[in-house]
């Protein structure tokens, strides 16, 4: 299966019709897709700082093809994302009380509706399950959508992030890194 890159060429270059990412994704298949690697949350909030700590790390490590880009979990700009890209992979904090901090989970958003704890908990109120769902229901959810959770435990305004989330945010980005091929920059 190949996914295309920048099918279109960019405003004024018009010679570049086609980027290539050059990125074996784990399914095994050549990937020239856009891709984008999306941190959420808000960094002077603790724990909740994560998913925005990982792509902070990821952004000099990844290939410049592939977008990094921070956010604060607004709904909305989620939903653009995802109509913009082929494929979209999402670090973020959560809450879902079943798992000591620091945890990852890993949810393949593709494979139907969220679990009900990606769903209804989230830091940021109408967020990232929110944005995802109604990306479905719209029809503009791309063909790969993962969200790497980090289990978080204190959201406590102007503290950095527990010592077991910093060991979530390095487990991430491991994570990401291999979801990707395992080739950086």
């Amino acid at each position: 299966m190949y996914l295309m890159c920048d099918a279109f060429p960019e405003a004024g270059d018009r010679s570049r019709v086609v980027r290539t990412a050059s990125r074996i994704l784990s399914t095994s298949f050549e990937c020239t897709a856009r891709i984008a690697v999306v941190g959420v949350g808000n960094v002077d909030r603790g724990d909740d700082g994560a998913g925005r700590l990982v792509v902070q790390a990821l952004r000099t490590a990844l290939p410049p093809e592939i977008a990094v880009l921070e956010e604060s979990g607004d709904a909305a700009a989620l939903v653009q994302i995802l109509a913009e890209h082929d494929a979209v992979f999402i670090v973020d904090a959560v809450h879902t009380q079943s798992a000591e901090p620091g945890h990852l989970h890993r949810i393949d958003a593709r494979g139907g509706p969220l679990p009900a704890p990606f769903r209804e908990v989230s830091t940021h109120g109408f967020g990232v399950g929110e944005g995802i769902e109604l990306a479905r229901a719209l029809g503009t959810l791309p063909g790969t959508v993962v969200i790497y959770g980090i289990e978080a435990g204190a959201f406590t305004p102007g503290r950095p992030p527990t010592p077991a989330v910093t060991r979530g945010i390095e487990r991430a980005i491991r994570a990401v890194i291999a979801e990707l091929g395992g080739k950086t920059a």
